[in-house]
Order: structure tokens, then C-alpha cells, then sequence
């Protein structure tokens, strides 16, 4: 079973898309999958894209943020 941290840059293995996790979604059904986003081009900020846990591989570690409290 595979899980990914938020934070984490990951690539979806069919289509070659490669973005940070943003987002983690579980349905009824068991399938699970990841919101990646792209680096932003030109000052704009591209739409996340959703992929299946099963057709994602991790890249490198990605960002982490740190959250003051």
C-alpha cells in the first residue's frame, strides 16, 4: 500500500505529469487519489490535476511547510 505525504513531488507514471501533492482524497470505494500541482510558468499558478495512488511514483522530498502556532 502505497502513501504519500503532503509536500512530497510526485509524477503520475502514464502521463509523465510531474507536481507537489497538494491534496489526498479516499472515496467509499478504496480508491484513493492525490491532487499534484505543477510548478507555476510566468507568474500563473497552474489547476492541480488528480491521479490514482496506484499510478504515481514519488520524485524527492518536495516542500515542507512550517506552520507557527
Amino acid at each position: 500500500m502505497k502513501q504519500f505525504q503532503l509536500g512530497v513531488r510526485a509524477k503520475d507514471i502514464v502521463t509523465g505529469y510531474v507536481g507537489i501533492i497538494t491534496a489526498r482524497c479516499e472515496y467509499l470505494n478504496g480508491c484513493i487519489q492525490y491532487s499534484l500541482r505543477a510548478s507555476a510558468k510566468d507568474c500563473k499558478i497552474p489547476d492541480a490535476e488528480w491521479f490514482d495512488e496506484k499510478q504515481i511514483e514519488s520524485v524527492d522530498k518536495g516542500v515542507t511547510v512550517a506552520i507557527e502556532r
